[in-house]
């Protein structure tokens, strides 16, 4: 379509995102997780929680510390723990605003204010090596004992109480309270999912393949459980019934789990170097993760709505964006005689800083890198990988960024965007030879499985008559915002009184593909020609963002936003 292709795919799939660090509803987004390293090094990173301060809160298993980073990635503290060679482990938020956490080597629970002062109690039985901890609904902390084969629970006050684990060698590990108020736990080395009330009555339910390690609930009221030998997703009725889902990646080794803003479920890969994501209806995505050999542990979904965790071999925290937009298309450079920009305008609509990321893309999915062509019109700095294929950065409370795309040659891709209360809109700008000037303006939004996309294939109304000299060219892009799947698209298509025009050609698009296409017959939408009507374009169940245009000539162009309607 020369000139007005180039402008589709230039504008394309404003809609959307899920995603990394990122992305929608839910991916690491499009982009590969941020991470941020520890002070100390070997400080070794294991659990992770969030704190009551807003902070991320982590142990530091061979540092012998705890630490705390903020959401910014900015600034990470970290608190020497007394007891020298505690191995602190697993990492929890008390009722009493403080953090509790386990020392499994130093078989005791520790406790630390926002402020840093620690205070350690004593578990009665020697050996224990306590593992996960959470703040149970009766007001304590409850951990488990992996050596002991117990649970035990530790009041704020510091009084602790223990209760055995009927099977021997259970090997409990995670634990977290679950939908009906009861702590369930894992048992690694018997094979089971355990449970316990708050008056100490333990029930246990076997799962069919090797041991679990990370537990959590879902969204979905189930409890979800990662099997570290066998490689794959448990998930568990509260009456006892196991599904399990297998990681793609082999020698995955899954360990943490924790449960998304997105609806999803999160989980690390200890040996598959990833972080892995698993809906409710067991569609796995998986995301590597920059640093190699990074044995991630632990994994929580953070206050700032994205995901944390840990990375004990890398030395690192790491970060996902779960929630996204996309914009489509970027172009930038000389182009013929015409010259192009684009413009993004971040708005943070929260009441704090919010952290953003921008990961640019070609069609083909792979990264578009730009060098270091960008502008940023405000007073920050702003951060770039050196291959110029991401940025990041901060927007002020309640403030906008606008950041400038440039670049001394033509350059033509996609982007996605991750950053919680992060909204805005792409501007985009052509300049001609003839010094004629003009922009588009496109807003951003979230990432579906269906929407109603309006079409226009008319002619132009002069408020007498239609102009046949003057059609609309009326177009669509697409944007598949799943990193590990194909979509494909098919999209019904009616007229203004909802009688069925047919269905198009179904559009298939590689992980992370894009697209921009001319509803015409030649792109399979044949019955469009000539009509005013909507597109109602559902994948088969992968996260993809979609933008209606509308061209009058080769200059002025309507973008249509898409209805989302799941």
């Amino acid at each position: 379509m020369g000139r007005a292709k180039r402008l589709l795919s230039f504008v394309v799939a404003m809609v959307g995102l899920a995603i990394l660090f990122s992305i929608t509803a839910g991916i690491c987004a499009a982009q590969s997780p941020l991470e941020f390293v520890v002070p100390t090094s070997g400080g070794d990173p294991q659990g992770i929680t969030v704190g009551p301060d807003g902070n991320l809160w982590f142990t530091e298993a061979d540092g012998n510390k705890i630490g705390k980073i903020t959401t910014s990635g900015s600034t990470i503290t970290e608190y020497m723990i007394p007891t020298s060679g505690s191995a602190p482990f697993g990492i929890a938020a008390g009722p009493d605003g403080n953090l509790w956490f386990t020392e499994a080597q130093g078989f005791k629970i520790g406790k630390i204010t926002t402020s840093g002062t620690v205070t350690e109690y004593t578990i009665p039985t020697s050996q224990s090596v306590p593992n996960g901890i959470v703040a149970g609904p009766d007001g304590n902390l409850w951990f488990t004992e992996y050596y002991t084969g117990k649970i035990g629970k530790i009041t704020t006050g510091g009084t602790v109480t223990e209760y055995v684990v009927p099977t021997s060698g259970s090997g409990p590990e995670g634990i977290v309270v679950g939908p009906d108020r009861n702590l369930w736990f894992a048992e690694n080395g018997a094979a089971k999912i355990g449970k316990i009330t708050t008056g100490g009555t333990i029930t246990e339910y076997t799962i069919p393949t090797s041991g679990p390690e990370g537990i959590a609930v879902g969204p979905d009221g189930n409890l979800w459980f990662t099997e570290y030998a066998a490689g794959k997703i448990g998930k568990m009725t509260i009456g006892g019934t196991v599904t399990e889902y297998i990681v793609p990646t082999s020698g995955s080794q899954p360990s943490g789990i924790a449960a998304g803003p997105d609806g999803n479920l999160w989980f690390t890969e200890h040996g598959g170097n990833k972080i892995g994501k698993i809906t409710t209806g067991g569609t796995i995505s998986e995301y590597v993760i920059p640093t190699s050999t990074s044995y991630p542990s632990w994994i929580v979904a953070g206050p700032d709505g994205n995901i944390w965790f840990t990375e004990y071999g890398g030395n690192r925290i790491g970060m996902c964006y779960t929630y996204g937009q996309a914009f489509d298309h970027l172009a930038m450079g000389p182009s013929g005689s015409d010259v192009w920009t684009t413009a993004i305008i971040l708005n943070n609509t929260t009441d704090s800083v919010s952290s953003f990321m921008i990961n640019f893309l070609q069609d083909s999915g792979q990264p578009l890198l730009l060098g270091l062509g960008i502008a940023v019109e405000t007073h920050q700095v702003l951060q770039q990988y050196e291959d110029g294929h991401a940025v990041f950065g901060t927007v002020p409370a309640r403030n906008s960024v606008t950041l400038v795309l440039s670049s001394s040659t033509f350059l033509e891709g996609w982007a996605t965007l991750g950053g919680s209360g992060i909204a805005g809109q792409v501007v985009f700008h052509r300049h001609t030879s003839a010094g004629a000037d003009y922009e588009a303006t496109v807003p951003l939004s979230m990432g579906g499985t269906e929407y109603i996309v309006p079409f226009d294939a008319s002619y132009f109304f002069n408020g007498t008559a239609q102009v046949t000299s003057l059609p609309y060219i009326t177009g669509m892009a697409l944007a598949n915002l799943d990193p590990s799947n194909t979509a494909i698209i098919n999209c019904a298509i009616r007229d203004p009184n909802g009688s069925s025009l047919g269905s198009a050609t179904p559009i298939t698009l590689a992980p992370m593909g894009h697209t921009a296409l001319q509803l015409n017959a030649g792109s399979g939408f044949a019955s469009v020609a000539g009509n005013i009507g909507s597109l109602d374009c559902s994948s088969n169940g992968i996260l993809f963002s979609v933008l209606g245009l509308r061209f009058l000539g080769s200059n002025d162009l309507t973008s249509f936003a898409a209805i989302k309607l799941h």
